[in-house]
C-alpha cells in the first residue's frame, strides 16, 4: 500500500494547464488523481511538468440550486 500511495497524486479544486506557455487554455477540476507522479505541493497542474501524463481520474462535483 506504500508503494501505491508515494506514487499518487490527490488534488482538489486544481487548476490545470495543459499547454507549456498557454495560459488560456486551462481547467478547473473538483477532484483528480494523478499516478505516477512524486510528492510535493503545487500551485496547479502543470501538465508539461508532469511527463505529460494526464489525470485519470476527474470527479466534477454540480450542484444544482432549489427552484
Amino acid at each position: 500500500m506504500s508503494a501505491f500511495h508515494d506514487a499518487l497524486r490527490l488534488a482538489t479544486h486544481d487548476i490545470r494547464y495543459p499547454v507549456e506557455g498557454s495560459n488560456t487554455i486551462v481547467t478547473v477540476l473538483a477532484v483528480m488523481v494523478v499516478f505516477d507522479r512524486a510528492k510535493g505541493d503545487r500551485g496547479s497542474y502543470q501538465q508539461w511538468k508532469e511527463a505529460g501524463i494526464l489525470p485519470q481520474i476527474v470527479f466534477e462535483i454540480l450542484s444544482l440550486r432549489p427552484m
